[in-house]
């Protein structure tokens, strides 16, 4: 996990100080969902490489219906600062 800090330093640099931990947050939130569906992306083509055979250990699960792939999603958190890659299929 990573996190940023910012620190004021005095009350003439508070407006710079806020107005840079702004950008900084949006910055974050930027990576988190562009990382996150990166993962999900790589996840979908790994299995796509895949098709109508059974996976060996340590191989990405084979595909024969698209279900498994269709069913990948990113769940970005409600304060946008992290997120997960996950699947509804079973």
């Amino acid at each position: 996990m990573s996190s940023v800090r910012v620190k004021v330093t005095s009350e003439k640099n508070f407006k710079s100080g806020a107005l840079l931990k702004s950008k900084y947050d949006k910055k974050i939130k930027d990576i988190v969902a562009t990382s996150a569906n990166l993962v999900r992306n790589t996840a979908v083509s790994s299995i796509a490489q895949n098709p109508n055979h059974p996976s060996k250990a340590g191989d990405p699960p084979a595909t024969d219906t698209g279900y498994l792939q269709s069913n990948i999603y990113v769940a970005i958190d409600a304060d946008r600062m992290g997120a997960s890659v996950e699947s509804l299929a079973d």
